[in-house]
């Protein structure tokens, strides 16, 4: 009867082990995941070099907006996104920041699924420095799966060098927080899970004693 009970004893301590064992993993992969949503979220769907709109015709850019398990789950979190279309430098510069369409005669036309969307302008967007005009780009509403086409013209002779034509969702600068937030849990959560690795460790240790009794050590 002793033995029936040590023996479901160790089991039942060995899954605690177990348990405390799988924090680890889950935990960078859960790490992981959120860093990588987080990068999601703050990522152009578009980006072209303005250069390439100083045409007569100009040029017409296509998109999908997003509607995968990721991006789904960033809404869910977060909120759903409004969109913007900004010229800009890319954010691998060392101080990103926006320009006044004005400047190099910007002028957009933009339909959602066929039919055309008045843009609302707007300052500076999330992840680039304090704008440096009243407008820095403009604004449009769309739901995931729908078919955006804009229609682009530069019309300035010049271009300031290494600047883009971005399309991004605009999060309504829910992400920084988000940001701040996933980067203080990123330095205590590995202490934690290699504190539920050590101690899941002990508690398979303990479930083996129990189970076969303490090693005897010889002499």
């Amino acid at each position: 009867m002793e033995n029936w009970i040590a023996r479901i004893t160790a089991i039942v301590v060995g899954f605690i082990g177990v348990a405390f064992l799988a924090v680890y993993p889950l935990t960078r992969t859960a790490t992981a995941r959120e860093r990588a949503d987080i990068e999601r979220a703050l990522t152009p769907l578009i980006s072209v070099a303005l250069d390439q709109f100083q045409t007569p015709a100009g040029r017409t850019l296509e998109l999908s907006i997003p509607n995968d398990d990721q991006w789904k789950r960033i809404a869910k979190r977060i909120g759903s996104p409004s969109f913007l279309v900004v010229p800009a430098t890319t954010l691998s510069e060392p101080s990103a920041h926006t320009y006044a369409p004005s400047r190099i005669g910007l002028s957009l036309r933009l339909r959602r699924n066929g039919t055309d969307v008045v843009l609302t302008a707007i300052t500076t967007p999330e992840s680039y420095t304090v704008g440096r005009y009243t407008t820095d780009g403009f604004k449009f509403a769309a739901g995931p799966g729908d078919l955006v086409n804009i229609e682009v013209r530069v019309a300035a002779s010049n271009v300031p060098s290494r600047t883009v034509l971005l399309v991004m969702p605009d999060w309504g600068g829910r992400v920084s927080g988000w940001a701040e937030g996933a980067g203080l849990e990123a330095a205590i959560k590995p202490f934690l899970a290699l504190a539920s690795l050590v101690v899941g460790i002990v508690f398979l240790w303990w479930a083996v004693t129990i189970a076969w009794g303490r090693p005897k050590l010889t002499a």
